[in-house]
């Protein structure tokens, strides 16, 4: 049956169907049905009793259509049902009619044919104000496809229902309420005497998980990183198992092994940073490069009290060599030195003593720089120690992010499949709801509480 009509008589007969459409004044959304097969290989026709064609309440038929398989040998209906539905009615929001409604409002009623979206056109068929409507011209409210709208004369509401009654259409000037008696309350749809409606599931939110890292490799203890503080480093450092390579950076008094004193200034340290290893480089370094200037003087100096020496000597072998009778005035002999003699004694005592302070000299200075030396830190066992502890770090990084990770991993599925659970109930129950005019609904409930427990009683077995 085309346009507004429905399927009011069906009869089969052995030559054929008879069947008579019944003009409606509205008809609403549509939907799909069939019946269950039954096998006509039997000379009796008593099955074909179980071919049951029910749009249930609020439905009326549209269209049937056979399906027989000659293989199979069975036979069913593929039927189409559509809900009865009320004209739809514009009134102004908040008062009662009267004389002085708008030419918009009025009843509207719906044309036979539908849209490209499948939806219905409504047009005015009555003015709730006689006189205002008059000469005036046809008004229609239908759903543009474009805007996603329906509208009444270019004032819209956006919304995507199928008829205008299924939900609250509210325009700037028109409010859309279906006509039960013409007294403008909104109708039960069904059984029910308000509209069921649901709000969407609060779904949850995912937020990826932080990874843990360790203690010793938090920022406010790694040089270089924002809030680093030696304090801190070497509290933390030293709390830490011997086998840690983090706590050989780190010292503070009468604990760890990081503790040394400045060969520049003098200064007590306690800690390695990365700073402190390139001065452990240049301390050395110039520890090496005193080491060489001292020897290269003290190497000069020797030189010159060689060459003092040997210069004395020839100054004394200008002196007379006989014994020097002036030695015996008054002491009545010969006392054996001559003048070469006691020139040469008097030259190499001298230069003893002048060797033996240079040579003085350069034992207290190599003391001290050995003392300094040992004193301060070393460049190998600081640079050593700090890349072991950063070794480490990166080892709980690395460890530490891919756990979060996986965490995030699984978290993500948990929650996705919450959520799909969500929005299926959700929507089964959207469905639900509708069905539940056609009085098909509480079976449909009873067939999903069934497979509900089903599905928990094999998730047992698992």
């Amino acid at each position: 049956c085309s346009g507004a009509a429905s399927v009011a008589f069906l009869s089969f007969y052995q030559g054929g169907v008879t069947y008579i459409c019944q003009e409606l004044a509205a008809v609403g959304e549509c939907f799909l049905q069939e019946t269950r097969q039954v096998d006509t290989d039997t000379p009796s026709l008593d099955n074909l009793l179980e071919l049951d064609i029910n749009c249930g309440e609020q439905a009326v038929i549209k269209q049937a259509t056979p399906e027989y398989s000659l293989g199979g040998k069975w036979l069913m209906f593929r039927y189409v049902c559509c809900r009865v539905t009320e004209p739809s009615a514009i009134v102004p929001t908040g008062r009662f009619v009267t004389n002085g409604s708008a030419e918009i409002e009025g009843v509207y009623c719906p044309l036979p044919e539908r849209d490209i979206s499948g939806r219905l056109t409504y047009q005015q068929r009555s003015c709730y104000n006689d006189s205002a409507c008059i000469n005036s011209p046809i008004r229609q409210m239908a759903f543009d496809h474009k805007s996603g709208a329906w509208c009444v004369e270019g004032d819209c509401v956006t919304s995507d229902i199928a008829v205008p009654t299924d939900a609250t259409l509210v325009g700037t000037n028109w409010e859309a309420l279906p006509v039960l008696d013409f007294d403008f309350e909104p109708p039960a749809r069904g059984a029910s005497s308000t509209k069921k409606t649901r709000k969407p599931p609060q779904l949850i939110e995912f937020s990826a998980e932080t990874p843990e890292f360790a203690e010793e490799c938090q920022d406010e203890v790694t040089p270089g990183r924002p809030g680093f503080d030696r304090e801190t480093m070497n509290e933390v450092g030293t709390e830490l198992p011997a086998e840690n390579p983090c706590s050989l950076v780190a010292a503070k008094s009468g604990e760890g092994r990081a503790v040394y004193t400045d060969s520049v200034n003098g200064e007590k340290k306690y800690g390695y940073t990365y700073s402190d290893v390139v001065d452990c480089w240049d301390h050395d370094i110039a520890r090496q490069e005193d080491q060489s200037n001292q020897d290269q003087l003290f190497g000069f100096l020797n030189v010159g009290w060689d060459a003092r020496e040997a210069l004395g000597e020839i100054a004394c072998a200008a002196l007379p060599a006989h014994n020097g009778g002036w030695a015996g005035i008054g002491a009545g002999g010969d006392v054996g030195y001559s003048f070469q003699d006691l020139c040469s004694a008097l030259n190499i005592g001298l230069l003893g003593v002048l060797r033996g302070v240079t040579n003085s000299i350069e034992l207290v200075k190599n003391f001290n720089r050995q003392k300094s030396d040992r004193d301060d830190c070393k460049e190998t066992t600081a640079g050593l120690s700090r890349i072991f502890c950063d070794l480490h770090c990166i080892r709980d990084a690395v460890k530490a992010g891919d756990q979060a990770i996986l965490d995030s991993m699984e978290k993500a599925a948990r929650i996705q499949t919450a959520n799909t659970k969500l929005l299926v109930e959700y929507n089964t129950n959207l469905i639900l709801d509708r069905l539940s005019d056609t009085g098909t609904a509480s079976t449909l409930r009873q067939e999903q509480a069934q497979a509900e427990a089903e599905a928990r009683e094999a998730q047992r077995h698992m």
